[in-house]
């Protein structure tokens, strides 16, 4: 994969591939840790059809896993409440049948559950795809053409972007920024976010950036990225160095 197509990739799959072909990027523990925060940013996007708060909670449990503030029992115990939720969703013992239960909504509670999966990449590519076919509609829709997912798949690609920086123009963080001001700005922008979406609050990124500024950094790449539109996720690259969780 060249730069340019790194940039211009819309295929989250192909990404996500690159990403495990390059050891010190996706099998690092901070690369592991992306991976699963873009599972549950994959669930993220399509919240409003994960109606089993079961579900929603694997989700949960599985981004604090992602940054050590969940065990690995509770994940374990979070995929359990997943697996109940997506049986039922399936065998309909909530009271549903199958057929009655929208294909969308059964693909977002399948992701949801994936989430939890205990390696990080399956848990990324399967999240992805649930949540594309919950986009998309029905599972077997990515083995044909379909306009329905280019923007969501689009999406994802994005998000993967907002969480690995460019791997073609690797960027160090000067000592000289890292002032209390801009640590404290980072951490807030990361700590706070605009829920159920689970995107950062662009806000709190624009203050932030002007701190940078002010405290000498000129990086095109650093200043950019924070000042997209986004959405923005928790784990996006220039918040992570500046937190030092790379």
């Amino acid at each position: 994969m060249t730069e340019q197509e790194w940039l211009g990739c819309v295929n989250p799959e192909v990404l996500l591939s690159f990403l495990h072909e390059q050891r010190q990027i996706a099998r690092s523990q901070a690369g592991r840790r992306r991976l699963r925060l873009f599972a549950c940013g994959c669930c993220r996007q399509v919240w409003d059809l994960i109606e089993d708060t079961r579900s929603q909670h694997a989700v949960e449990v599985a981004e604090r896993f992602a940054d050590g503030l969940a065990s690995q029992l509770e994940l374990a115990g979070a995929q359990q409440g997943a697996i109940e939720a997506r049986t039922e969703a399936i065998y309909a013992s909530s009271g549903f049948s199958s057929m009655e239960r929208p294909r969308k909504v059964r693909a977002a509670i399948h992701a949801a559950h994936d989430t939890t999966e205990p390696t990080a990449y399956k848990a990324a590519c399967r999240s992805s795809f649930g949540g594309l076919c919950a986009i998309g509609g029905g599972y077997w829709a990515i083995d044909i053409p379909n306009p329905a997912w280019d923007a969501p798949a689009a999406r994802q690609a994005d998000l993967i972007r907002c969480l690995w920086q460019n791997p073609f123009r690797p960027i160090a963080i000067a000592p000289s920024w890292l002032t209390p001001t801009v640590l404290d700005l980072a951490q807030a922008a990361y700590d706070q976010r605009d829920l159920p979406q689970g995107t950062l609050e662009l806000a709190r990124l624009a203050v932030l950036t002007d701190a940078l500024e002010d405290a000498g950094c000129t990086d095109p790449d650093i200043l950019g990225h924070l000042r997209q539109p986004g959405p923005h996720t928790r784990g996006c690259w220039p918040l992570d160095l500046l937190l030092e969780r790379d």
